[in-house]
């Protein structure tokens, strides 16, 4: 009967360990609900990740671009007519230059205004960081709701405890006038 007893035993501590887990677990699922805030922040870091990697991609393409359009450019200006050529051809080919030149130029443009983008500051943090937060107020709209209304109870609290605290001073600054000037009114 011990045998049953003492094999039983090792069962009914893993039960319990298995029990006292879930419960734990359970517990923190409760604990660790997600405030707007924090949601809105988690979401808003991905979407700054994502922008990242899409400018760094974009760059990557610009570059490749810009090698190929480079090696199309020298091809072009390698086969250039001769001179006894027609005037025709040679118009033609000087047209083709133009026309790889500017293209080239496009996308030089278009390349400094994508590190223009990853770099630049606004008033309100990195472009990037702008970019990723009009994303996730045009796709989560709801979200972003939250996070408002969040944020605008938060500068209410602020300003609630400021003007207490300014009113405190002023009562404080009250009271220590009227001492004053009441100890000048004794002597």
């Amino acid at each position: 009967m011990e045998a049953a007893i003492s094999t039983d035993r090792p069962r009914d501590t893993d039960n319990t360990v298995e029990k006292v887990r879930e419960l734990r677990d359970e517990q923190s699922s409760l604990v660790e609900t997600d405030s707007p805030v924090s949601l809105y922040n988690e979401v808003l870091a991905v979407q700054i990740d994502a922008k990242f990697s899409q400018a760094e991609r974009l760059e990557e393409k610009l570059e490749t671009l810009m090698e190929r359009q480079e090696a199309r450019l020298m091809q072009i200006e390698a086969h250039q007519p001769g001179f006894l050529s027609l005037p025709k051809t040679r118009s033609n080919w000087n047209q083709q230059i133009l026309q790889q030149q500017a293209y080239m130029q496009t996308l030089i443009g278009r390349m400094e205004v994508v590190r223009e983008i990853r770099e630049e500051m606004t008033p309100h943090g990195p472009r990037i960081e702008e970019l990723a937060a009009r994303k996730i107020r045009f796709h989560k709209p709801e979200m972003a709701a939250e996070f408002d209304a969040m944020m605008t109870a938060t500068r209410r609290h602020l300003e609630q405890e400021r003007a207490r605290v300014q009113k405190k001073e002023q009562e404080k600054k009250r009271g220590v006038s009227l001492v004053v000037s009441k100890s000048v009114e004794r002597s």
